[in-house]
Order: C-alpha cells, then structure tokens, then sequence
C-alpha cells in the first residue's frame, strides 16, 4: 500500500491483522535482512495461524533481500531446510514511484495494491 506519511498505512496492516487474528511482524525496509527473513520465516512455519510479514517503506529493501523474496511470494518453494508455509506480506511505502521503478517484480507478485489518501470533509461529502 502507499500514500503519504500519517494516512493510516501500519493502522491498516494491524487492523487486517486484527481482523485475521495473525501476529504482525514489522519491520523498516531497510534494516531488514536476510536473517530477518529466515527468522520471520521460522516462526511463521510453527503454530497454528499464519502470520504476516509487514515491511514499511518497503521501496528501501535490499537487493539480496528482494531476491530472495520473489521465489518465495512466488512459489512458496522450501530454503534453507524451512518449509515453508503461507503468510501475509504487507508493504509500505511513501514512495510508489520508487518501488515500481526499482522493484517491479516485486509490485507484479502482489495481489493488491491500495493507495491511501488523507480523508477530508470534501472527500467524505462527495459520497452523498
């Protein structure tokens, strides 16, 4: 999902994941790492609920973090002798211009994409 600082984007992502009953993990782009992944993806495999995996401005991911990602958005292929099992992955960011020009591969393999949007009195009377 994208849109401006202070739109409502981590508000979200809690909201489905209240919504659902699965444990966000949260992390900012870029201090997340490979070990980050192998750890989310470790936890994720015990227990019975899915969890989900949200990364904030996300268009600041690692090269070698997005790569190892995409098989496993994909494909949901096993690694690192983990099995994998489904989850939720929600990203953010501020900047869609980056991450679609950036990691474009990455957009294609997500299923939604929401663009948040200050709410206004203008907005809201629109509706009527």
């Amino acid at each position: 999902m994208s849109g401006r600082p202070g739109v409502g984007k981590t508000t979200l992502a809690y909201v489905i994941a209240n919504h659902a009953g699965f444990k966000v993990h949260y992390y900012i782009a870029e201090a997340f790492t490979l070990s980050d992944l192998y750890d989310f993806l470790q936890l994720n495999a015990v227990g019975s609920q899915p969890h989900i995996l949200f990364i904030d401005e996300v268009h600041g991911l690692k090269k070698d973090v997005i790569e190892m990602l995409y098989p496993i958005l994909e494909d949901f292929k096993t690694i690192k002798d983990i099995k994998l099992r489904k989850f939720i992955f929600i990203g953010a960011t501020t900047d869609r211009f980056t991450l679609e020009k950036k990691w474009s591969p990455l957009v294609r393999r997500l299923g939604c994409k929401i663009e948040l949007a200050n709410y206004t009195e203008e907005r809201y009377y629109k509706r009527f």
